[in-house]
């Protein structure tokens, strides 16, 4: 501040809403937001100004370091990347006059930009900044900034309104098999609201393929968090990627002696229930599992070393250093005979876990838009508007980049359509070309191949 430019201040609503694509449409709703606020200017006396700028600026900070190992020796990642840049001059070469003065402003924000984000080593913040230039020769830069957070749900807009009772969300069919004992077929919701009391719910159906016959003793249901840490996500090399699995803290829903070719049922709470057990962080290293039906599009995933614990779940992210994935753990205990001890079957169901957003109700018309500058404009001596914008990349231009590299968070988290660094236990993509028709029913089914317990490791308490 200076002894002319008492004080300075930005206001503006603090959280920006992206929901979840009409059907059909691949795409964040709205596909743009428009942020409308003021700067507040307070003057003890008239004041010139060289110029007064509005930045948008979002980037994302990666500060991972091996958990296991003390801070000296723990291996460690560290990367920055700007998300997004914009600029808009309020008025340039402009007299400021003494009192208080509101200066309206319009920012625009993508819908294909990263929610924002924030945990021990990834943190993805928008900030709003307000830039003031005095004239004069030793005239200091006066700045001023607000953190805006951007939410995303899957959850479309109407039915957040409450205009469409009865919602249901869309269901993938997943099915697989172990050649000569089990198959098994799940229809499973593309993705839950985290907030869901009920938690995840889906129906199974088990059918036998042995020649004798086959008894289930019990099914274990539970949620796996799987993170990946690496340098750029975009990448098809997993070289240098982190493996961090997270299990839901809550206690497995076990269904014993489940009948074959029978609808069952199954549900797992994601809202962690109060649990005083305290577990220990391990590593672990992932073995690639063997698939049971063969695919030429299948992906193996290689060796990586693996941080494994229990803690509470968070929402399904694709980030430029984080990718957050989510699976239905099922475990299926089943004897042939009593002589042969038999492994349990171990399937990864993926989905996608979303935020249960509420509209906010923001008096847009309590701030003022460009016209409210262009009218003070008239009010203040030697005052003019130049209103100029500069981004990197024109806003058509951006959608179209958007949508050719598949940036996060353009396209809701589909589970049936994974990036291409996708677990073995992902189905293959779906081809780009092909008719509506066809891309449809192949999101409608996918194969869910078993993992080994190697992959899914099962945590004890300490």
């Amino acid at each position: 501040m200076t002894k002319k430019l008492i004080a300075v201040d930005l206001f503006f609503p603090e959280t920006v809403q992206f929901f979840g694509p009409m059907q059909e449409k691949h795409c964040s709703y709205p596909k743009r937001q428009k942020v409308r606020g003021k700067l507040r200017l307070v003057a003890s006396r008239p004041t010139k100004l060289q110029s007064i700028e509005i930045k948008f600026k979002g980037h994302s900070h990666l500060t991972w370091r091996d958990p296991l190992k003390a801070h000296f020796i723990a291996q460690k990642m560290h990367a920055w990347k700007t998300l997004r840049k914009s600029k808009s001059i309020l008025l340039q070469d402009a007299t400021l006059p003494a009192g208080v003065t509101d200066l309206g402003f319009e920012v625009t924000i993508p819908g294909y930009l990263c929610p924002s984000f924030k945990s021990e080593f990834l943190e993805i913040q928008y900030l709003i900044t307000a830039k003031i230039l005095g004239c004069g020769k030793f005239a200091k830069e006066t700045h001023i900034e607000r953190p805006v957070q951007i939410h995303k749900t899957l959850l479309p807009k109407h039915v957040a309104q409450g205009q469409t009772l009865g919602y249901q969300v869309p269901k993938v069919i997943m099915h697989g098999e172990r050649p000569a004992n089990m198959k098994w077929e799940f229809k499973v919701p593309t993705w839950v609201c985290l907030e869901n009391d009920a938690g995840i719910e889906f129906v199974g159906n088990l059918q036998s393929l042995a020649d004798v016959p086959l008894e289930i003793t019990r099914i274990e249901v539970d949620v796996i968090q799987e993170e990946l840490y690496r340098y750029d996500i975009s990448d098809d090399e997993f070289q240098g990627t982190k493996r961090h699995l997270i299990v839901c803290s809550n206690q497995p829903s076990i269904y014993l002696h489940p009948p074959l070719n029978t609808s069952i049922a199954f549900s797992f709470p994601l809202q962690t229930i109060l649990d005083t057990t305290k577990y220990r962080l391990r590593r672990v290293k992932s073995v690639p599992l063997q698939p049971t039906i063969h695919d030429d599009h299948f992906y193996l995933m290689p060796d990586i070393k693996s941080t494994i614990t229990r803690g509470r779940l968070t929402y399904s992210l694709e980030s430029p250093f984080l990718q957050i994935r989510h699976y239905i753990r099922v475990l299926i205990y089943y004897d042939l005979d009593e002589r042969t001890v038999i492994p349990p079957i171990c399937i990864g169901l993926p989905f996608a876990v979303t935020r249960q957003i509420t509209l906010l109700d923001n008096n847009a018309d309590g701030l003022p838009s460009y016209h409210s500058v262009t009218r003070d404009g008239e009010r203040l001596p030697h005052y003019t508007v130049d209103e100029a914008h500069e981004t990197e990349q024109e806003d058509e231009e951006e959608n179209e980049e958007g949508e050719g590299r598949g940036c996060a968070g353009q396209e809701p988290l589909d589970p049936t359509q994974p990036p291409p660094n996708r677990h073995p236990a992902d189905p293959p993509p779906n081809s780009a070309n092909g008719s509506t028709a066809r891309r449809r029913k192949r999101a409608a089914q996918m194969v869910v191949q078993e993992r080994t317990l190697d992959n899914f490791w099962i945590l004890t308490s300490h």
